[in-house]
């Protein structure tokens, strides 16, 4: 999802930035597809994996997980660090990626959960062309370089108010909020 992934646009841009040949920069972009292959595999396998154990009718629930992320994001009153990568190690590169992915897990098995494993097809469509539209923008923002400031300065704020309003929309598609309310 692209309310989880604000960072990882940040990130690319650096590592875009870095890469002056093109070759480069499509390792870069494999690099990250492949981190969230990965990390969209773990989503698929955890969430078949609670749906095991949870009942159909609570997994609405998880949809608390990504308003808590939010509520951290936009209460968090420490800025954001510049990552800084020495060497162009492909290790390092794709570590990160992974590492900075680790909440996508967060709001993929919510949004799983709440959908039949036979609607997955459609969303697992989503998750790939959001990935794709991050390399797109990290790509973009390499031309305009006075916009990462903008983006570092408010970067919390908007991505935690916008994971507030995904897990309130879980919530709500799955009938929770109307009966809570």
């Amino acid at each position: 999802m692209l309310t989880t992934s604000v960072d990882e646009i940040a990130v690319l841009f650096m590592f875009y930035h870095k890469q002056n040949k093109q070759a480069s920069r499509h390792l870069v972009t494999f690099l990250y597809l492949l981190a969230s292959s990965i990390l969209t595999l773990m989503a698929i396998i955890t969430t078949l994996g609670i749906q095991l154990f949870i009942p159909q009718n609570w997994m609405g629930w998880l949809g608390i997980l990504p308003i808590l992320l939010g509520l951290q994001d936009c209460f968090s009153i420490e800025e954001a660090q510049p990552v800084i990568v020495k060497g162009k190690s492909i290790f390092t590169m794709l570590s990160t990626f992974f590492a900075l992915g680790m909440d996508d897990i967060m709001m993929y098995v919510p949004v799983l959960s709440n959908n039949s494993v036979s609607n997955w097809w459609p969303l697992l469509l989503a998750f790939l062309l959001v990935a794709l539209l991050i390399c797109y923008l990290a790509l973009e923002l390499v031309r305009f370089k006075q916009l990462t400031g903008y983006l570092d300065q408010y970067e919390n704020q908007l991505e935690g108010t916008i994971l507030i309003m995904v897990g309130l929309r879980i919530l709500w598609q799955s009938g929770i909020l109307q009966n809570v309310l």
